[in-house]
């Protein structure tokens, strides 16, 4: 994975929705935050470039897409089931925060530009700045793990 889950949510609840964090940080927060959210979605590694190679496919978060909805497409396009650990999702604890005041679950927030590359070279994805975050299965099963629990990812609980 390429880029910051929930970093494009973030930065629109800091632009668009004060109302929903106001009196809840104190000083610059929110202004380093926000530079730190509009670095991340304005430097995403163009992973197209990094994996030329035949059998890498590359999926692309759109507008208003969460990692969830993200997940599931790949998913559904690969005709495979899939497992990812949360845990190993690049995400801002700001991006956390911001999503929390505005009770939406980051990893249902708009994560448009974030990008997934599907591939068997852990090394090169590892090298070009990406993390692996999970791999497909045989099976249709689709699951996120986060330590312990286990949850299935179905076709309603893409977005909030």
């Amino acid at each position: 994975m390429f880029g910051y889950a929930a970093s494009k949510a973030g930065l629109d609840i800091i632009k668009d929705r004060p109302e929903v964090y106001e009196g809840r940080f104190r000083g610059n927060y929110l202004e380093e935050a926000k530079e730190r959210l509009e670095k991340d979605l304005g430097s995403l590694a163009a992973a197209e470039s990094t994996f030329p190679e035949v059998g890498t496919e590359i999926f692309t978060a759109g507008s208003g897409e969460s990692l969830f909805g993200l997940l599931y497409r790949i998913s559904e396009e690969m005709g495979s089931g899939l497992e990812a650990d949360l845990f190993a999702v690049p995400i801002r604890q700001c991006a956390i925060e911001l999503c929390e005041c505005a009770d939406i679950n980051p990893y249902l927030a708009d994560s448009e530009g974030i990008e997934i590359a599907v591939t068997d070279d852990e090394r090169a994805l590892e090298s070009a700045g990406g993390v692996t975050i999970g791999s497909l299965r045989a099976d249709r099963q689709r699951f996120v793990r986060i330590g312990e629990r286990v949850s299935f990812l179905t076709p309603e609980k893409q977005t909030e």
